[in-house]
């Protein structure tokens, strides 16, 4: 994806679920990155990180703030 959609994109999610929730999914997600785990459990394990510290945000936009920080997390 075009570094300029990327941008935009970032900055709509920081709207929508907020800038602190969309920063605990990054750090989330990077830090998931490298281990040697199936992709689907490792979108389990950050969506149960990110549900524990934000129970107040719905399930589909947490599911969508985790799929944009993977596209911006990982390397192109």
């Amino acid at each position: 994806m075009n570094a300029f959609w990327t941008a935009l994109l970032t900055q709509a999610i920081k709207a929508l679920a907020g800038a602190v929730v969309w920063e605990a999914a990054l750090d989330a997600v990077t830090a998931l990155l490298d281990a040697r785990l199936p992709g689907e459990e490792k979108r389990k394990l950050a969506k149960a990180k990110l549900r524990e510290a934000f129970a107040h945000v719905p399930s589909r936009l947490l599911n969508l703030v985790i799929e944009v920080a993977v596209l911006k997390a990982t390397p192109r």
